[in-house]
């Protein structure tokens, strides 16, 4: 094996080359993305961005800035009332609140630098491909494939994305000179990998992944060229072990300074230490190979524990994926490429197995994944014209026809999740449009919103309210009380029987929430309702009322977050447009009771 890697130094693509390799994915990126640039945020957006907001201008502000969970947001998903895990990405923070000096809360300009970065990458990955010995066919496919990958949507058109596009730039920035060093024995470029490094680990946790990238770099060569020589192999250490101790050293402090207190539990983080991790790896695992290709979401938020409850279902996912990557994997051989787009796609999921299931972070994954796809799809029979055809090869009609589709399906689900995101955003809109008509003149300090049967996009409605004006302790809370995370056609009322309680009844239409225990064990966030006992959310003690194995009403007692000041609890319908509402106000030891959209029983 030469030491030197594919492409010859005759060979290595210029910038017309490169250009020809990735406008395509360009453009279709951009045009792609476009119609969703403008969606209003979302889910996490209003929140982080309101912790950016308060971080001071300073080291330590910028470090400690990134707060995943508040109160409320702890509240809202039902989770224990642990410290809030913060991240350590001072460079997002920076960048969000470069955001919100520039253009404040606007979306479109905060979607268009997501997009920008985006396209950085979608570029790198053309060019790495023809620097690691695809052809143009192959660049080209690959940058498409990442370009327009359905799972990358929510990296472009969420401003929580950043973190996502940001790290995934400076990967893919230092992984590109580390391959420069080596190709052309200029070791200065190592400099380039290094700064990379620093940029990504001030970015994302993820950034450890970029030291096992360049290992794996190393490796996909020895398993397409043979085993390397003794000094081959020094070279190749003499390169990588400067990255690779900054990775262990960073990862060591990343350990140190790990806060057991702060750590989340079910649902949202699983540790790998517990009995029954291997088992939800390897749904989570199998889960995402399959929606990485087929682009479909598979199971409902949560839902990898439902595949570990049900066997036969693991395995028939887990037999698909055995399937449909050995296809894939017969099809790209022992190129260089595409045994990296396989090693690059196995160790970027690794970070995920631990977290929910969403389509929320298999931004690294999809880069080799795309490697992986263009090698097995781009390349062709040999010719004897050799480099006319760019080294790919005579391109069958089967595998020409199969890009075809592939792109089409990748194209058809980046559309469609930008409608979802869209319509995400929407509903929150409206409901703090809601919120704000309530009260023209602005939220009191220490107002409670109850929000009932919202969709899962309200759990950051607090943070919305607070950095568009509202005062810093308002709170919020979400009851989902609708079967399998439906929404009634009409409201679930409620009455108010004092300055702390309120009661919930059914839907109109209903005469019980639950009708049976496995019912009610699927509701409140998928934790157990046992009619016999209250539950506990963190300061909001839920009584069910039942008649039978019925449950009739629910009675909600607050704590102290009620204060003297109004309490306000929403109720709505399945697009998010208000069906009721209901103010108490507790003032001088008097329950006053306004009453909007629907009226209680």
């Amino acid at each position: 094996m030469s030491d030197r890697a594919a492409p010859a130094p005759a060979d290595r693509p210029g910038p017309r080359r490169w250009w020809a390799a990735a406008w395509p994915a360009l453009l279709l990126a951009v045009a792609l993305s476009a119609p969703w640039l403008s969606s209003p945020m979302f889910l996490d957006d209003w929140h982080v961005l309101f912790q950016a907001d308060q971080a001071d201008w300073t080291a330590e502000g910028l470090a400690r800035g990134f707060t995943f969970l508040d109160r409320s947001s702890i509240e809202t998903w039902n989770l224990p009332a642990q410290p809030a895990y913060h991240f350590f990405r001072p460079l997002v923070v920076a960048s969000y609140k470069l955001d919100l000096a520039l253009w404040g809360t606007a979306p479109l300009p905060s979607h268009l630098v997501n997009l920008l970065l985006h396209l950085a990458s979608v570029a790198l990955v053309a060019l790495l491909a023809l620097r690691l010995g695809g052809g143009r066919r192959v660049a080209r496919i690959a940058a498409v494939l990442f370009a327009i990958q359905p799972q990358v949507c929510v990296a472009i058109v969420w401003t929580s994305g950043r973190t996502e596009t940001l790290a995934g730039l400076w990967m893919l920035a230092g992984f590109t000179a580390y391959v420069l060093a080596r190709q052309d024995r200029r070791p200065w470029w190592l400099a380039g990998t290094l700064a990379a490094l620093g940029l990504a680990m001030l970015t994302k946790e993820n950034a450890v992944l970029l030291p096992a990238m360049v290992g794996a770099y190393e490796l996909s060569r020895w398993i397409a060229g043979g085993w390397p020589t003794r000094a081959q192999l020094g070279r190749a250490a003499a390169h990588a072990t400067p990255v690779i101790a900054c990775g262990v050293a960073y990862l060591g402090w990343r350990l140190l300074a790990w806060d057991p207190g702060a750590e989340l539990g079910l649902p949202y983080y699983h540790d790998p230490l517990e009995a029954g991790f291997a088992i939800h790896a390897l749904a989570k695992t199998a889960y995402n190979l399959v929606a990485l290709v087929t682009t479909a979401v598979l199971v409902p938020l949560f839902g990898v524990e439902l595949l570990v409850e049900h066997p036969l279902a693991l395995a028939g996912l887990v037999a698909a994926a055995v399937g449909l990557y050995a296809l894939i994997l017969r099809g790209a051989g022992r190129r260089p490429l595409a045994v990296l787009g396989a090693l690059w796609l196995g160790l970027a999921l690794l970070p995920t197995l631990p977290i929910l299931t969403v389509d929320l972070y298999l931004y690294f994954p999809s880069i080799g994944l795309a490697w992986l796809l263009a090698t097995a799809l781009g390349k062709g029979r040999p010719t004897e014209a050799g480099a006319a055809d760019g080294g790919d090869g005579a391109w069958t009609r089967g595998r020409r026809w199969g890009t075809v589709a592939l792109v089409g399906l990748f194209a058809l689900g980046f559309c469609l999740r930008g409608g979802i995101y869209r319509t995400e955003g929407d509903v929150n809109e409206r409901v703090f449009a809601d919120v704000r008509a309530d009260a023209p003149d602005g939220l009191e300090p220490g107002t409670r919103l109850l929000l009932v049967n919202m969709p899962i996009a309200a759990s950051h409605i607090a943070s919305t309210v607070r950095l568009r004006g509202g005062p810093d302790d308002v709170r919020a809370t979400l009851i989902s009380v609708s079967p399998e995370w439906t929404l009634p056609d009409e409201p679930a009322p409620v009455s108010c029987l004092g300055p702390h309680r309120v009661r919930v009844h059914p839907p109109g239409g209903r005469d019980a929430f639950f009708l049976t225990r496995e019912e009610w064990n699927l509701q409140l966030l998928r934790h157990p309702l046992d009619p016999d006992l209250m539950y506990d959310a963190d300061g909001v003690t839920i009584t069910p009322l039942t008649d039978g194995d019925r449950v009739v009403a629910l009675d909600l007692a607050f704590d102290e977050p009620l204060r003297d000041g109004p309490f306000r609890l929403y109720s709505f319908h399945d697009d998010g447009a208000r069906l009721a509402h209901l103010e108490c106000t507790a003032a001088d030891g008097e329950v006053t009771e306004r009453a909007g959209l629907g009226a209680p029983p």
